[in-house]
């Protein structure tokens, strides 16, 4: 239900990526398909929630919080419908 209200409403949620009990691909495909990007968080890669790395590109890597306020501001501004994904890997030490 989560995913889909992400495809519904304009909000920009950032996490630490998908539990690594999920099937990632299939998360993404699902994202992918409702129009929801996935932006890495100063990284090429969906980080797994524990750990910093999954094996799965993210849609696009923005390395500032200005660059994603200014893609936020953009899609709203297109007229879209859904929100953003926002993955930011948790630190090295802890992954």
């Amino acid at each position: 239900a989560d995913l889909e209200e992400l495809a519904q409403t304009p909000v920009m949620v950032v996490c630490a990526g998908a539990k690594s009990i999920l099937d990632l691909g299939l998360t993404l495909e699902y994202l992918e398909t409702h129009g929801v990007p996935v932006i890495g968080y100063g990284t090429k890669e969906l980080p797994a929630f524990y750990t910093r790395k999954s094996g799965f590109a993210v849609d696009y890597e923005l390395d500032s919080p200005a660059e994603l306020a200014a893609a936020f501001h953009a899609s709203q501004g297109m007229g879209l419908k859904g929100g953003m994904l926002v993955t930011n890997p948790i630190p090295e030490e802890y992954s």
